[in-house]
């Protein structure tokens, strides 16, 4: 007789190794094998190394298959993800899965509005200026790519937003073409936010003021001139607009008036979370996920031991390990949008089985979209979009150290498109 997930848990003696031995490949490349990892209380069975999190969810799908084989699985696998977790975690997935029925249910009230808003047709950008500058007509995000400047997370975020379900229609009701030039809102939808103009020689090459200079992270900046990024139009138009609005970078200072007066380089080195919430304002709220020192399951190191740290998705604690679960297993593309981090302490690109395109290390992806179901990531690198890398949930937890997430704030986004639906009445 099948048994249930409850009497499944107390299964203490089924091993990983009954499913499959396990070839765990460290940071540097040296393979570990036989590694015996009970379901249950793993951690506490290998004394609590870092590998155990990392090769248990490289087993999840394989003790699935074992199980079901066996007779002993009941209930989907997706199910199954949080058997033999800490209460903890269990109880974080429930209550990140009940505050996301709420905010789908204020999404579709704000889907409402917005069909009414585009029924209406009075929009800043029609459709066709949206498919001709921005993004083609049935194509998912913007192709983009990056050129000398590094500004990586910025463009990471431009290219996360582009892929966004909301996308299209923040740009159709915050920018504007007028002739030869652009007019755009930051942040998109609010009442009392900049309006930047944006002309033709904002989106050419420019002068570099600090040509021959010291550069803040070091060496000589040897770059005459400065150009944007290859893509359509509206895509350049975005990185602009970014250009002014941006005021994190640490040696940037914002300097009032046209935007030719401020050089592309400022962008350098913005996050690409950062980069949303400056397009985003009051309509997003971070929610990333990062392995650092404090959510690491592991012993922490000193920082000189860095290279031989495992500063890994893979490692995360109980609590940050279940919401980053929950994101990927409850992808929703009308609620989150995102950008990541690969694992940083490396200097070589990092090569994955089965990924032709290598990553690089300490440089910035967007998330273009994830498969809940195949259990896929699919990201893109700034240096070409055009080219998505995708993923397994486990080879994107092994490989990245950050995800960079930030949410929909639905009840910000309803006020704000009640007023653009009043404003759409009245006039």
């Amino acid at each position: 007789m099948k048994k249930s997930i409850e009497e499944m848990s107390t299964l203490d003696n089924v091993t990983l190794s009954e499913a499959e031995k396990l070839v765990v490949q460290d940071s540097e490349g040296a393979e570990r094998q036989d590694l015996k990892l009970p379901v249950k209380n793993t951690k506490e069975q290998l004394d609590g190394k870092d590998i155990v999190l990392s090769a248990a969810n490289k087993a999840r799908e394989r003790i699935d298959d074992l199980l079901l084989n066996l007779g002993l699985l009941t209930q989907a696998p997706e199910n199954l993800n949080v058997l033999n977790k800490g209460e903890k975690y269990i109880e974080i997935r429930e209550e990140l899965k009940r505050k996301q029925e709420q905010e789908l249910i204020v999404i579709e009230e704000a889907k409402k509005i917005k069909d009414r808003i585009l029924e209406k047709g009075k929009l800043a950008m029609t459709e066709k200026e949206y498919n001709e500058y921005f993004v083609p007509e049935g194509q998912i995000g913007g192709n983009i790519k990056q050129q000398i400047v590094g500004n990586c997370g910025g463009l990471a975020g431009i290219h996360g937003l582009s892929c966004f379900s909301w996308f299209e229609f923040f740009c159709r009701i915050s920018i504007q073409k007028i002739g030869e030039n652009w007019e755009a809102k930051t942040p998109f939808m609010n009442d009392g936010g900049r309006k930047v103009i944006v002309g033709k020689k904002d989106i050419s090459s420019q002068w570099n003021g600090a040509f021959l200079q010291q550069m803040p992270l070091g060496g000589i900046d040897v770059r005459p001139r400065i150009g944007p990024i290859k893509a359509l139009e509206g895509m350049q138009v975005l990185e602009a607009v970014l250009t002014l609005a941006n005021n994190t970078a640490e040696y940037t200072k914002i300097i009032k008036g046209p935007i030719s007066d401020i050089e592309r380089r400022m962008t350098e080195g913005i996050a690409g979370d950062d980069t949303l919430m400056i397009f985003g304002g009051e309509i997003f709220e971070k929610c990333g996920i990062e392995a650092n020192w404090k959510t690491h399951s592991g012993e922490v190191k000193a920082a000189e031991d860095a290279n031989k740290y495992t500063y890994r998705l893979s490692s995360l604690d109980e609590e940050n390990m279940a919401k980053l679960d929950h994101y990927l297993e409850h992808w929703n593309n009308d609620i989150y949008l995102a950008t990541a981090v690969p694992y940083i302490f490396t200097d070589k690109k990092i090569k994955i089985d089965g990924v032709k395109q290598k990553i690089f290390p300490n440089h910035w992806y967007s998330i273009a979209d994830i498969d809940s179901k195949r259990k896929v990531v699919i990201i893109g690198n700034p240096h070409d979009t055009s080219k998505p890398i995708e993923l397994s949930f486990d080879q994107f937890k092994e490989n990245f150290t950050a995800f960079r997430a930030v949410k929909i704030n639905g009840v910000n986004l309803l006020k704000k498109l009640r007023r653009v639906e009043q404003e759409s009445f009245d006039h």
